[in-house]
């Protein structure tokens, strides 16, 4: 059986938020390595 959308947009709510966080400091993290290398 699937779960109705109601399941998982509880998921979502927790999961969402994760989401964003990681990929922020993904980008950050790939921005501070491109100004690293362009000083050098």
């Amino acid at each position: 059986m699937t779960a109705h959308f109601g399941h998982w947009s509880t998921s979502l709510l927790y999961f969402g938020p994760v989401v964003v966080l990681v990929g922020f400091l993904a980008i950050q993290s790939w921005r501070e390595r491109r100004r690293a290398r362009r000083e050098d």
